[in-house]
């Protein structure tokens, strides 16, 4: 290279991705495509342009996340299984004063939790954010109620409806338990929150409570809601639309799990849930073992839960749906808001696989799962399911969610304790959902059904089932899955006892049992096949013509044919 062109290289503008990106949002949305395709011809890409703040405030589109949960809102306004909840119980003095204004400044920072839902002439639902809101924490003392009692009020507190239209989606209560202990509790609803948004409420509100100066954020949620909408407007999500086609295809997938009822339309699941809880030690040996596998912990916990549900229900096709946080993106880390976005994890288990083949197998499938998220799992439902039953979870019936507690560790104020609070609600979202959270202290796994449409023996089973693939995981990495032993002690027990032989015994051939059958009962059903029967008299005749033509053929006894 010159000196002249070594010059002109120096001088060569840098380009303005911010300012890109800010004239995006100034166009139209046809104008808005022919900007992204632009850019693709001049080999950028538009997804590493920065998500930029909207230059004033105003209503915006729901994302196509919140659209399906304004949807159900609108059918069951009430329905507790989307409300987000979280808290601690302190122990020692708490200024309820400090704490309101703490919760004013993390309401101030995101203004996701001083968002109203408005509908436009047009009848489309917005966002729209309040630009002035008061912040109310809500005051009990509970002191004269029993341990039954304050769990009944705090339930009822975490299922009360949210007026999404004219109040705010959070809502938070001080509870006086005692004389020093102080119960702490936030609800949000789903529409503007999820698990990961927990976690950056509480860190914020602890900020905040200490006098601190809450970090200001780049973007808002609606930010995120606007460049999302045209992105996919712009044809973005069209090569995720045929990954998850050649994935999940348009048909939905048989269920794993029979309901045991008929269904009314728009029922509730009534939650019940199973748990299993795994001391430090065993956590420390299953990270050792995800590590020496070269997968993620939650890549274990996933193969764990596919290997189980093979062994209980004998499927090879396992559809399982599973949450990720969808902020790969550092603009939108710190922001509160409804992010997240279902996948579903679509594998084949066969039975000559070993534990360590699975576990490795869907560490890939989720890695290659997350390269194709910015398509939201309402578009590919509707976009390729042809349709399904009322009342079943598009694509999948069982749910798998992985997560790492970020609160356990909270330091509120100087003399001061925290403990985390851990609440059951009374719906389910899922027929079936394996939670599992770790801890420095160790793992909690949580198995949810809706007990209403589940056989509850069923999912004694199946945390049972787990309980002993975790127990054998490491002996038995490369051991086939058809030669896992999936029973317990008492059930082997048991089946041991039933194959030892009662009464007297003696051998007789199977086509002589059958032969006498044809005798006894004769017009009884032996064999039916969709619409064919055939008694047990037919049976005999037909096997016996067949018989006669092989030995005609030359066949003897015991010779394959």
């Amino acid at each position: 290279m010159t000196q002249e062109s070594n010059l002109k290289a120096q001088q060569k503008p840098k380009m303005d991705k911010f300012a890109l990106a800010k004239r995006f949002l100034n166009l139209g949305e046809q104008e808005q495509a022919k900007f992204i395709a632009l850019l693709d011809t001049k080999g950028m890409s538009f997804e590493k342009l920065p998500i930029v703040p909207a230059e004033e405030v105003r209503d915006v589109p729901l994302s196509p996340a919140q659209k399906r949960l304004w949807d159900i809102y609108q059918l069951d306004a009430g329905n507790s299984a989307y409300h987000i909840s979280g808290g601690f119980e302190l122990t020692g003095e708490l200024s309820t004063d400090k704490m309101e204004l703490a919760l004013a400044e993390v309401m101030s920072k995101h203004h996701a939790l001083r968002t109203r839902f408005v509908v436009s002439g047009q009848g489309e639902p917005k966002q729209h954010v309040d630009q002035h809101c008061i912040a109310h924490v809500e005051l009990k003392d509970g002191r004269h109620l029993t341990e039954n009692q304050l769990g009944e009020w705090t339930a009822e507190f975490i299922a009360k409806p949210f007026d999404l239209f004219h109040e705010m989606p959070v809502r938070m209560v001080c509870i006086r338990a005692s004389e020093d202990k102080t119960h702490v509790i936030i609800v949000m609803h789903h529409i503007v929150s999820d698990g990961w948004s927990i976690g950056l409420f509480m860190r914020d509100l602890v900020t905040a409570y200490q006098g601190e100066p809450l970090e200001p954020l780049s973007i808002q949620y609606s930010d995120f809601s606007v460049w999302q909408d045209a992105l996919l407007k712009a044809g973005k999500g069209d090569e995720d639309l045929q990954f998850w086609q050649q994935e999940l295809g348009d048909k939905q997938p048989q269920k794993l799990f029979e309901w045991t009822g008929d269904l009314a339309p728009n029922q509730r699941r009534e939650a019940q849930q199973v748990s299993l809880k795994f001391d430090s030690n065993v956590s420390e040996r299953i990270t050792r073992l995800a590590r020496q596998s070269n997968v993620t912990t939650s890549s274990f916990w996933l193969a764990i839960w596919q290997a189980a549900l093979f062994k209980l229900t004998g499927r090879n096709d396992i559809n399982i749906g599973m949450p990720m946080a969808n902020r790969a993106r550092s603009e939108v880390s710190d922001v509160i808001g409804f992010f997240v976005n279902t996948n579903v994890v679509a594998q084949d288990v066969k039975p000559e696989q070993s534990f360590g083949q699975i576990m490795t197998r869907a560490h890939s499938k989720v890695l290659e799962i997350q390269e194709h998220q910015l398509l939201p799992f309402d578009r590919v439902v509707s976009s390729l399911l042809a349709e399904r039953l009322v009342g079943e979870t598009p694509y999948f019936q069982v749910l798998f969610n992985h997560q790492v507690n970020q609160i356990e560790s909270v330091e509120f104020a100087p003399g001061v304790a925290v403990k985390p609070l851990a609440f059951k609600g009374n719906f389910a979202l899922f027929d079936v959902a394996l939670d599992v959270l770790e801890s420095s202290s160790g793992t909690q796994v949580t198995l949810t059904y809706a007990k209403d449409r589940i056989d509850p023996e069923m999912m004694v089973s199946l945390t049972s089932t787990m309980n002993l693939l975790i127990s054998q995981a490491e002996k038995n990495l490369n051991t086939p899955l058809a030669a896992l032993n999936s029973l317990d002690q008492e059930q082997l027990a048991r089946l041991s006892q039933l194959s030892q032989p009662e009464g007297e015994w003696r051998y007789q051939p199977v086509t002589e049992l059958f032969g006498l059958q044809s005798i006894e009962q004769p017009s009884a059903i032996a064999l039916k096949h969709g619409q064919q029967s055939v008694t047990f008299k037919q049976l005999e005749e037909k096997s016996n013509q067949l018989a006669n033509q092989l030995v005609e053929q030359g066949v003897v006894r015991d010779q394959a044919v």
